[in-house]
């Protein structure tokens, strides 16, 4: 009876998808792992382990989408462990090896690999649901809940940001070296705070970028920098860290306008 329900679930989502997010598998795995450990267990004891009192359609489904993103491995006909990928998530050396690990969870499920394949760069689509039923199969009555599903697993793998689906986590952010590293330049609490300057956005003939004009001092002196649109917020420490970077490295000194000015870096 139980296999019947778990394919009645699969015949009404079309394609193989996970019915769980990302975040909630994460969730389900570490009740696994208090209940049961790394040992093996039966589908019985991992729906117990998971909040359920026995197999049904809904553990089913449950268990299913551990095995999709890569949470469990199959060990014999009717048992399962937690996979090595699992025990990265579960217990990462370090933030690193959990996103990367993380971020390989998303791509586990063979149907949101071929997703990222798609549109991997790209904003996703706002008419997805309509595209998953002509281009991959799945069923109408169900494209809605799997576009979320897979909308939701990507965002909380970092790999969707500003509506782009990325093909790469998020990099690490670039370390400065120790001999270049940037005094802690925070006011005291004795320092008064000087109100940021006003952005001015004006045209830019940079394609898919943004303009903005700083005003520097108040002899007129401008600056200006292009933007990419969409723009991230590890864009934005970036190009604050480069800001950073060369005030450490650079001399300064007054010019004949009254402003600051930035010697190359060497």
């Amino acid at each position: 009876m139980a296999e019947r329900d778990q394919e009645r679930e699969v015949e009404e989502r079309g394609p193989k998808t996970p019915g769980e997010n990302l975040e909630s598998a994460v969730k389900l795995l570490h009740q696994v792992k208090d209940a049961v450990g790394f040992g093996t267990a039966s589908r019985e004891t991992i729906a117990r382990a998971a909040g359920y009192s026995s197999l049904n359609g809904r553990s089913n489904r449950v268990i299913a989408s551990l095995v999709h993103f890569g949470f469990l491995d199959r060990s014999g006909a009717a048992a399962l462990r937690i996979s090595e990928l699992g025990k990265r998530v579960l217990m990462p050396t370090n933030d690193e090896e959990r996103t990367l690990s993380i971020a390989e969870a998303v791509r586990r499920p063979a149907f949101y690999d071929k997703l990222f394949a798609r549109f991997g760069g790209h904003a996703l689509p706002s008419m997805l649901p309509h595209i998953l039923v002509r281009e991959f199969g799945v069923l109408p009555n169900s494209s809605e809940k799997v576009a979320e599903i897979f909308r939701s697993s990507a965002a909380f793998a970092g790999m969707l940001r500003n509506g782009v689906l990325q093909t790469e986590p998020e990099p690490a952010e670039p370390s400065i070296p120790h001999s270049q590293a940037v005094p802690d330049s925070r006011p005291s609490e004795s320092q008064p705070t000087a109100a940021p300057a006003v952005l001015r956005v004006t045209q830019t003939p940079v394609s898919g970028a943004q303009r903005y004009t700083i005003p520097l001092d108040a002899q007129g002196r401008l600056a200006t920098i292009d933007l990419p649109v969409p723009l991230s917020a590890s864009d934005l420490r970036r190009v604050v860290l480069w800001a950073n970077f060369m005030a450490a490295v650079s001399t300064n000194g007054s010019d004949s306008a009254g402003g600051e000015t930035l010697d190359q870096p060497t």
